[in-house]
Formats: structure tokens, C-alpha cells, sequence
């Protein structure tokens, strides 16, 4: 588990040390601790329970529902060290209210050091246990070497499989149809920086102030919750550790939050957040990409329920790269 956690993380995990919150702070944890609802988080499957599964496919835990979208957003890093950034993927439930989705955070995790190629099998591994719809990855940096490599073909040694290619977005996959059998249109890529960064943060801060997102329970409460299901107790310490994380994971997205604080750049028209100390944002990033996306498929969503048929929609498919119409 360390060699997924930087150095403060670490440190809040092994010696229950939390950080208080950044006086300056953006997202107040009165913000966002009344999110923390969920008690049923995403379990992705072991590589040995893939390869033992009836054609290498096991059910995701999770149940889709009509109209339901789901997305994995993705921080890249790629430098090995406690000092250096961690990749954060995050796994997003969407599900359609009259005019918005209600966004459930139900996977979070983090790798240390991994190599492009090792991320983009691991992403595309991820993409099919949970069934997901779009792959939002920042590609302003580093992310660009994992681009590369999740628009080719994978093979997974682990699971002794072969990933087509991915390719970005098109509005027919709005309706889960992929064009063609050897491609999928999935990926979402954006560029953060400037106005997209600003639009991230005042999006994130709106669905916690509307109540819009929900997150997996404190691990605290989930552990007691867990102990008084029948067999928990009797797992190993590897099993209980797997069915805790969804949980330490969120603690630690939280405390992350409450340390950021914003500035304003470029002739103070935008605002971007700034790390306290040597606490990181690596989490806040993917949460914030993966809820850019969920934005734009709520204007999506209203244009769907208010527009008549044969009018015009658009849909912009993030980072100024894609502009695209579908006649409904």
C-alpha cells in the first residue's frame, strides 16, 4: 500500500495523523463531509479472480441502471518516489435526475511509478470490470505518454488478454453504441490549465454545495460497519485491507480538499488551486476532470429533455479539441 500513497499520505494513514483544514480552503470539509453517504463502493476484481472467472469475465458488484453513465477520470504521473506525484484514477457513477446526474464517487486509486503502458492496460482493465462509458485523462502533461499507449492494441500478461484500441469520443457513444468492434470511442481528453482549471473548481465546488455528489462513508464508520457483516472478521488481513480502501481512499481525497487553496493567475481572471505544504492534489485532480465531464453531460442531459425532435445539440468534448452536433 505505500508504494501507492506519497509521503503525507503515508503518514495520515499509518500514524492517523489528519492535517487541518487550510484556513483559505476553497472546499470546507462542512462542504464536504455531508457528501460521504455511500456504503456500497466498487470492488474491481483481483487479476486471479479474472483468470478463474467463466471467460475471464466476472459481474461488477454495482448493477447499472437505466440511463446510467459511468466515467474513469485520470491524473497522470509517472516519476517512482514519495516525493513525486501519484496517478489517481477514480471511478464515477452517473445517474440521470430530471435535469442533471447525480454523481457517485466509487472507486479511487493510486499508483506510484507505474510505467505509460502498465497505466493504460491497468485503465483499460478498470474500463471493463466497471462497465464504464468514458475515460477522461489529462493529457496537458505526462498524460500524453498514456494516451499513446491506450490508443493502441494491449496485451495484459497478467490476465492473459488482448485490449483493442481506444479512440476519443464521438457523440454516438452517448447512446453506448461503439462505431465499429475493433475501436472504442471512450476516451475524453483535456488539456487543464487556464480556464479549464478555474471551471473545474468552481464545478466541483458546486455539486458539493448543491449536494450532488455523493462519496463512500469515513473509513472509521466503515470499518465498524463492515466488522458487524457476518465473515468479515474471518478474512485475511489482505481481503479486509481491500474491502477498507474504497473508504481510506475517499479520507484521503477529503483531507486533500481541505488543504487546498485557490489563487488567481493570468491577470487574475482564474482561479487554480495550490497545494499546503508538501500535501498533494493528485486526488482533487482526477475528481475534478472526472466532474468537468459530468458537467458537460448535464447540458447534454437538459438539451435531451427540453429540445423537440429534429433541433440541433451539440456536445464539446473537452480541453478545445472537439466540437461536435448530433441531430436528435
Amino acid at each position: 500500500m505505500k508504494r501507492e500513497m506519497d509521503a503525507v499520505s503515508w503518514i495520515m494513514e499509518m500514524e492517523s495523523l489528519f492535517f487541518g483544514e487550510n484556513e483559505d480552503a476553497i472546499f470546507k470539509s462542512s462542504y464536504v463531509n455531508p457528501c460521504r453517504t455511500l456504503k456500497n463502493p466498487f470492488y474491481p476484481p483481483t487479476d486471479l479472480e479474472v483468470l478463474s472467472a467463466k471467460n475471464g469475465k466476472i459481474k461488477c458488484n454495482l448493477q447499472k441502471r437505466k440511463g446510467e453513465l459511468r466515467i474513469i477520470s485520470a491524473d497522470i504521473a509517472i516519476a517512482e518516489g514519495d516525493n513525486n506525484d501519484n496517478s489517481v484514477y477514480t471511478c464515477w457513477r452517473l445517474l440521470p435526475e430530471k435535469d442533471y446526474y447525480e454523481r457517485m464517487v466509487v472507486h479511487i486509486e493510486s499508483h506510484n511509478g507505474m510505467k505509460p503502458d502498465k497505466q493504460a492496460i491497468r485503465l483499460k482493465q478498470l474500463f471493463f470490470d466497471f462497465e464504464a462509458d468514458f475515460l477522461v485523462i489529462d493529457t496537458q502533461g505526462v498524460g500524453q505518454s498514456v494516451l499513446s499507449d491506450l490508443l493502441r492494441v494491449n496485451y495484459d500478461d497478467a490476465r492473459n488478454k488482448e485490449y483493442n484500441a481506444f479512440s476519443h469520443t464521438n457523440t454516438n457513444h452517448l447512446h453506448n453504441n461503439f462505431t465499429t468492434k475493433e475501436n472504442y470511442p471512450v476516451i475524453f481528453e483535456i488539456k487543464a490549465y487556464g480556464q479549464i482549471n478555474h471551471d473545474c473548481i468552481i464545478g466541483l465546488l458546486d455539486v458539493f454545495l448543491k449536494n450532488r455528489i455523493k462519496l463512500p462513508i469515513n473509513d472509521v464508520e466503515a470499518n465498524d460497519m463492515l466488522s458487524s457483516t457476518s465473515g468479515y472478521a474471518k478474512k485475511n488481513y489482505t481481503d479486509q485491507a481491500r474491502m477498507i480502501l474504497p473508504y481510506k481512499q475517499t479520507t484521503l481525497l477529503v483531507n486533500e480538499l481541505i488543504n487546498l487553496e485557490t489563487v488567481k493567475n493570468d491577470g487574475q481572471k482564474w482561479l487554480k488551486v495550490k497545494e499546503k505544504g508538501k500535501a498533494r492534489k493528485d486526488r482533487y485532480s482526477s475528481l475534478a476532470y472526472g466532474n468537468y465531464l459530468a458537467n458537460l453531460l448535464d447540458i447534454e442531459l437538459k438539451k435531451r429533455n427540453s429540445k423537440e425532435n429534429g433541433q440541433i445539440i451539440s456536445f464539446w468534448s473537452g480541453g478545445g479539441n472537439h466540437n461536435r452536433t448530433q441531430r436528435r
